[in-house]
């Protein structure tokens, strides 16, 4: 495609300066002419029509310009015309200029404006006024994938300036300058636009190069951008047509609805948008939080709501009406109640109406964690190496080593739910590890707790289980362990393979402040049950502990309930043991069965003593 130059005019009127109308008289004038030109194999180049021409001195000036340049082939086709109010050369400067008009149409671009001039030494044009551009390429591919890039683009300024070189036009615009490209607005204070000219053969004495594209667009100074998508703000933009590529530099921001990102650069590829930090800051995306700057207006429609994410990296794409948001290394999370860490985070927002119903509300509806995640709340933290956030359904899932403290508990496992008051760990490989508030209620001695020389400064209740269930109601904790449950403390240990405990919290004020214990109100163990102290065994298909009467009871179907110390053994299918008194009290079931009580005497037999049903 043949473009169009105003140094095309202006070469021409020189060379006519130089080989035509010197002969001219200076008082000579020429009306209403018409001046072809014709190229070596004898095709019409270009044909120069104007009102009037005359020489004065050592200037040459035309009035009513027109420069038509065809194809210089069978054909014959027009590929552009240059119109003009005036145009004076000044032959010995090699300078030519106007105060009027002057408009160039073409295939390539379109340029029009007033009070311009040109040094054809330097190939230099410059328009101070009114200048306006219009190429038949559009930049909007860069910012969207979606963009049709029909329109081409558009850039205002007051001032232009064109360089041509060999293998390029170099546009130069300032003075408020704002380019439109289909639904993208960008507003600058300078601009810069470099147009390829691929053509093998240039002559700019007669230019006639073939137009390639815009390869490079450079604003800076107060850079603001917009489209139906976002706003945006920083001090230079670096555009790339051809590559459908673009990114802002220095204290860029980017609004998308209610979200704003702010970074060192943010970079465009069509529909994916990536912000970046240097020098160990951090980029930075708040949701929902209020702003009121000048180029950037955001209401707090939901004040629960609002997010602050931070990191060194964050890439975000629009889909239909939903928005994906990755942030890499160094990731803070904080919003709706939890503070997260990570490597990496990868957050999901819908667009909704708001309550307003005028304006767009993001909400989250999904956070994915990755690599050393560390979340805070207020009253637990969770260690893990994958988190997945849910905030429709309150809900959290981690994954890989994880590590939940909390002021009642402290728990290793494979896997992590919370949800809302509810908690449940699972472990694939190994065991749930469950740390609990230090009790003495397991164990058959009254006062389960070793020497002082014995005792250790982790006085925690330990218990093992495939799963661990914790859900909270009031003040009281139910928590169920379920699978190969292993209950250890001190010297006392509990096998099952379900075991149930309900705690309660206490709130008491000491010395000015709120002092917080959980007690135990019931334990509950089934499923082969066994629990031995010392000299201790009991088995049993259910075991419960009930703290306050501090009693141990043991069930057994059809005689399954065994409680054996130093004195002996006794069987029942229920027996019930009071630590204080260390009595046992056995029962058998109804009918014919009876309980029965085993002594170990030392040096004889083992005699056998049934006594009847209790």
């Amino acid at each position: 495609m043949k473009c169009l130059h105003l140094a095309l005019l202006l070469t021409f009127l020189h060379g006519l300066s130089q080989l035509g109308w010197a002969k001219i008289e200076i008082t000579e004038t020429v009306t209403q002419f018409r001046f072809p030109h014709f190229s070596e194999n004898g095709f019409i180049e270009w044909v120069l029509e104007g009102q009037s021409g005359r020489m004065e001195d050592a200037a040459l000036a035309i009035e009513a310009l027109v420069v038509r340049i065809y194809s210089s082939d069978r054909d014959n086709r027009q590929l552009g015309v240059v119109t003009g109010d005036n145009c004076q050369l000044d032959t010995e400067s090699s300078i030519a200029g106007s105060d009027g008009r002057i408009e160039i149409g073409g295939s390539g671009f379109n340029l029009s404006g007033k009070d311009w001039n040109y040094d054809l030494k330097t190939k230099t044009i410059e328009i101070k006024s009114e200048s306006v551009v219009h190429f038949s390429e559009s930049v909007s591919r860069a910012f969207s994938k979606s963009a049709s890039g029909e329109s081409g683009t558009q850039i205002k300024c007051d001032s232009l300036v064109l360089v041509i070189e060999p293998n390029r036009y170099q546009f130069r615009f300032a003075g408020e300058v704002h380019l439109t490209s289909d639904s993208f607005d960008l507003r600058s204070d300078l601009l810069e636009v470099d147009l390829l000219n691929s053509s093998p053969k240039v002559e700019f004495l007669l230019p006639s190069g073939e137009l390639s594209g815009m390869d490079r667009v450079e604003a800076s100074g107060s850079v603001r951008f917009n489209s139906p998508e976002y706003n945006l703000r920083s001090d230079r933009l670096f555009l790339y047509p051809k590559k459908e590529h673009a990114f802002f530099d220095g204290a860029a921001a980017i609004q998308v609805s209610q979200a704003l990102l702010k970074g060192d650069r943010i970079e465009f590829d069509r529909s994916q948008v990536h912000i970046e930090s240097f020098e160990n800051s951090l980029a930075s995306f708040s949701l929902n939080a209020p702003v009121a700057e000048p180029d950037f207006v955001i209401n707090s429609l939901r004040a629960s709501s609002e997010i602050l994410i931070q990191s060194e990296r964050i890439y975000f794409e629009k889909k239909i009406d939903s928005y994906t948001y990755r942030f890499e290394e160094r990731v803070r999370f904080e919003g709706l109640g939890y503070q997260i860490y990570s490597d990496q985070l990868i957050a999901e927002t819908n667009s909704i109406l708001a309550e307003d119903e005028t304006s767009i509300f993001q909400e989250l509806i999904r956070a994915q964690a990755e690599g050393s995640v560390s979340l805070k709340a207020e009253s637990f933290e969770i260690r893990a190496q994958n988190l997945d956030f849910l905030p429709r359904e309150n809900e959290l899932k981690a994954n890989e080593s994880v590590d939940y403290i909390s002021e009642f508990a402290q728990l290793f496992a494979d896997g992590l739910l919370v949800k809302n008051d509810s908690l449940r760990a699972e472990s694939y490989l190994g065991s749930v590890s469950v740390h609990l508030p230090n009790t003495l209620d397991f164990g058959f001695q009254l006062n389960n707790r070793p020497s002082v020389s014995a005792a250790s400064d982790d006085v925690a209740l330990r218990i093992q289980s495939k799963v661990f269930d914790l859900n909270k109601d009031g003040l009281f904790l139910n928590a169920r362990f379920s699978q190969a449950v292993k209950v250890e403390q001190y010297s006392a240990e509990l096998l099952s393979e379900q075991l149930d405990m309900v705690w309660k919290k206490e709130v008491a004020p000491v010395q000015g402040s709120n002092q917080t214990e959980y007690l135990v109100e019931s334990v509950v163990a089934k499923e082969s049950v066994t629990m031995t102290q010392g000299d201790f065994f009991a088995s049993a298909d259910q075991l419960s502990i009930y703290p306050e009467e501090e009693r141990v009871s043991l069930f057994g179907t059809d005689g399954g309930a065994r409680f054996e110390d130093a004195n002996g053994t006794v069987i029942g299918e229920r027996i019930d043991y009071d630590r204080r008194l260390k009595q046992t009290v056995v029962s058998g079931k109804s009918g014919s069965s009876r309980a029965r009580i085993q002594f170990d005497l030392p040096s004889q037999s083992e005699d056998s003593l049934e006594e009847n049903k209790n």
